[in-house]
């Protein structure tokens, strides 16, 4: 690998950082706008979760993938910034 696509990686897994985190924001914004509705109807016995649950636990797993991420860009760099220093 050549020192331009090794740059890239950092580069790239920048951006996927910051799709991701605006990825939980519009999750964010749809949990919060979420409205339920009150009725003496009975529910499905089959439907054991509701839409917010699942926003939340996609929410969840988004953050832990973002920091895992972030994990790995601040891994990349202390490599890149060694091996520009030595």
């Amino acid at each position: 690998m050549n020192a331009k696509e090794y740059l890239k990686q950092a580069f790239y897994l920048d951006k996927r950082i910051n799709s991701k985190l605006e990825q939980v924001e519009s999750l964010n914004t749809l949990a919060t706008k979420a409205t339920s509705t009150l009725s003496d109807m009975p529910k499905s016995p089959s439907r054991g979760t509701s839409r917010l649950e699942e926003t939340i636990v996609k929410i969840i797993d988004l953050q832990e993938e973002i920091n895992r991420d972030i994990d790995k860009l601040v891994d990349l760099k202390r490599e890149i910034a060694n091996s520009i220093l030595h």
